[in-house]
């Protein structure tokens, strides 16, 4: 057996969310949110051993308002957590969401409508403006202590995009919320092609011909796909597509927004699984959850397990989902001897065998396959 990571996947937990005291705060709101974070963290850290997370990856939306005061509640909480799991800061990665950035200070920033203007405006060398909404978010990252990110060898001053490697396990944090401005983004949005791009160019996303060998990549940004410009998954002209781009170029992707409950992953573009988080806090009426994704760096899959509140009962259950999840081009056999490919283009595609002697581990080959003949061997 292989070294198994456990990802703690969190998202949407909204501090500030509760009215402010010019607002006639009640202590019921406030009453009503640590009634479920609280348990949340002995919740956790009383899980059995062989699913205890050893990395925490919060998928955006941690303020409200993208104010100090979000994120003065955040640092308090997300200590406890992480001291309870016997974690450091160093094994927390975050991504933005639309509720990080101060909407106050965005609102006089365009919104591009086409492909080309996204592009030009994130270039990372015009990026400036468009990072200044997130102060309070970028602060707050510096405060926790957490991980910086890095493009190459070269440090990012900023926590709204770049790379950076927890126990092995290669995550590229990408910002989905440039352009949120209120309650009709859906659709508008754009992920940063320039930016994909310049990480590909320093060697830190998956070739797509060494999806069984390369180190096993994660990418976290807060919206699904259904948020962004048509442009950034369907091919209108010659571009590429910048969702498509990140899917195509990693193992899993971690994303949330999506206040509803727990719901199956999904294969998109035959690239990476996409684990869309519900909301661990948005208020009590919520299906408030969370899910913790367990990776084998040897078989290269992964296992989940989701779990949703229920406030009747003030409990947390467990829901099951379908499981192996496989990561890569691994082709799922034992020993086969001759195996003739099928060529596809990122069609799943069954082994054609010519050999009966053959034990299959898991289904269907994803990836690009290529033709040829052979002894293939598990490592």
């Amino acid at each position: 057996m292989g070294q198994v990571i456990n990802i703690l996947h969190l998202s949407d937990i909204h501090f500030g969310i509760e009215p402010k005291p010019e607002d006639n705060i009640t202590l019921t709101t406030l009453a009503q949110r640590e009634n479920i974070l609280i348990p949340l963290i002995k919740f956790i850290s009383n899980i059995e051993v062989e699913w205890k997370p050893e990395i925490i990856a919060i998928t955006g939306d941690i303020g409200w308002k993208g104010l100090d005061s979000d994120y003065n509640q955040a640092v308090v909480w997300l200590e406890k957590l992480i001291n309870a799991l016997n974690l450091t800061k160093s094994d927390l990665i975050l991504c933005a969401g639309n509720h990080d950035l101060d909407r106050k200070s965005a609102k006089n920033l365009i919104v591009p409508d086409n492909a080309a203007h996204a592009d030009e405006i994130l270039a990372l060398e015009n990026l400036s403006d468009f990072i200044r909404p997130f102060e309070a978010y970028n602060k707050f990252c510096d405060n926790l202590g957490v991980n910086s990110f890095y493009i190459g060898t070269e440090k990012q001053s900023q926590h709204l995009y770049g790379v950076c490697e927890i126990k092995g396990i290669r995550f590229i944090v990408l910002n989905s919320a440039w352009f949120c401005r209120g309650n009709s983004d859906k659709g508008k949005l754009w992920l940063g092609l320039p930016q994909l791009e310049v990480i590909r160019n320093k060697g830190h996303l998956v070739d797509e011909k060494q999806f069984h060998s390369d180190p096993i990549t994660i990418s976290l940004f807060h919206h699904p796909k259904e948020w962004f410009n048509s442009e950034e998954y369907y091919y209108h002209t010659n571009r590429k597509c910048g969702y498509n781009y990140i899917v195509e170029r990693c193992h899993i992707i971690l994303n949330g927004h999506v206040h509803s409950a727990i719901v199956e992953p999904t294969k998109d573009v035959n690239g990476a699984w996409v684990f869309t988080g519900g909301t661990t806090y948005s208020g009590s009426e919520y299906k408030n959850s969370f899910q913790i994704i367990q990776i084998n760096t040897n078989t290269r899959s992964a296992l989940r397990r989701a779990y949703e509140y229920d406030p009747r009962f003030e409990k947390w259950n467990m829901t099951l989902g379908k499981s192996p999840y496989p990561l890569a081009t691994e082709l799922g056999v034992k020993s086969v001897k001759d195996i003739n490919f099928i060529e596809s283009k990122g069609e799943e595609a069954e082994l054609t065998l010519q050999n009966k002697n053959t034990t299959i581990i898991y289904g269907p080959i994803y990836g690009p396959i290529h033709t040829g003949s052979g002894d293939i061997h598990n490592k």
